[in-house]
């Protein structure tokens, strides 16, 4: 039992990367690797590219996403 439970949860709980507001969702994908590395070849942040491209395809708005990048 801690000395201090109430400040060891405090700490406990901010630990790590905060919690955001629309979490995306891991998915396993089947892609062709051509696909795959054309998007790795722009370097970090293909994900994030992938995911953009998908919006566009889905006819979805891309607005959400400047308020998610950094």
């Amino acid at each position: 039992m801690a000395a201090f439970p109430e400040a060891a949860e405090k700490t406990r709980k901010s630990l790590g990367r905060p919690k955001a507001a629309n979490p995306k969702v891991a998915v396993s994908l089947r892609l062709d690797p051509d696909v795959v590395e054309a998007f790795k070849r722009g370097g970090d942040g293909w994900q994030t590219r992938m995911n953009e491209a998908l919006r566009k395809a889905a006819h979805l708005s891309t607005s959400s996403m400047s308020a998610t990048r950094s």
